[in-house]
C-alpha cells in the first residue's frame, strides 16, 4: 500500500487541500502554485484623487486625506500617534485612534494587545492594561482571545468614530 500524503495550505484568500499518493498531491499543488501565481495582485484601500485647488494628486486611506493622516500617526518600525485625542476618554478613544492606523496603515486585520501596549507606550500614554482602558470604548471594538495574545478590531460604529477622531485631532 502506497503511503498517503495531506498537505493544506493558504496564500491570500486562495487555499489547497490535497490528500493522496505523493506524487499526485506534488502535481496538484503546482498547478495551485501556477493558478494563484497569475491571479492579480490585491489592491490596497488607498486611491489616489485629483483635488481641483492642489496640482498634484492625494492619497486617500479610507475617508482620510493623507495630509491629515500624516499629522495624526507616525509611521515606521511602529506605528504611533503623533498626540492625543482632546476628550474626555482620551486614552480609551487613543487606543480606538490606533487600532484604526494598524487596521487601515498597516493593514493589520487584528491587532494584538502586545502591538497596541507598545504604540500606546511610544506614543506617550499611560495605559496599564488594555482590556480596562478600551472597556470605556467596548461598543465600537471587537475583542477575541486572552493576555497578550488579545486581539482588537473595529465594527463599523468603531471605523466611523476614530474617523471623526482623526479629523477632530487636527483642527
Amino acid at each position: 500500500m502506497e503511503p498517503m500524503h495531506r498537505i493544506k495550505v493558504k496564500i491570500g484568500a486562495a487555499e489547497f487541500d490535497a490528500e493522496g499518493s505523493p506524487d499526485l498531491v506534488k502535481e496538484q499543488y503546482e498547478a495551485f502554485l501556477r493558478i494563484v501565481s497569475q491571479q492579480p495582485q490585491p489592491v490596497l484601500k488607498a486611491e489616489t484623487i485629483a483635488d481641483p485647488e492642489k496640482p498634484e494628486p492625494q492619497v486617500v486611506h479610507g475617508k482620510i486625506p493623507q495630509p491629515v493622516i500624516d499629522r495624526v500617526f507616525k509611521q515606521g518600525n511602529l506605528l504611533t500617534l503623533m498626540d492625543t485625542p482632546k476628550t474626555d476618554n482620551a486614552e480609551a478613544d487613543a487606543l480606538l485612534v490606533l487600532v484604526y492606523g494598524h487596521t487601515e496603515l498597516a493593514g493589520m486585520q487584528d491587532v494584538t494587545a502586545a502591538t497596541l501596549v507598545k504604540s500606546a507606550d511610544k506614543t506617550g500614554l499611560n495605559i496599564d492594561r488594555v482590556s480596562r482602558t478600551i472597556e470605556a470604548r467596548k461598543d465600537l471594538i471587537r475583542s477575541s482571545g486572552v493576555k497578550k495574545g488579545t486581539r482588537y478590531s473595529l465594527n463599523n460604529r468603531g471605523i466611523a468614530e476614530a474617523e471623526r477622531l482623526i479629523r477632530a485631532m487636527v483642527e
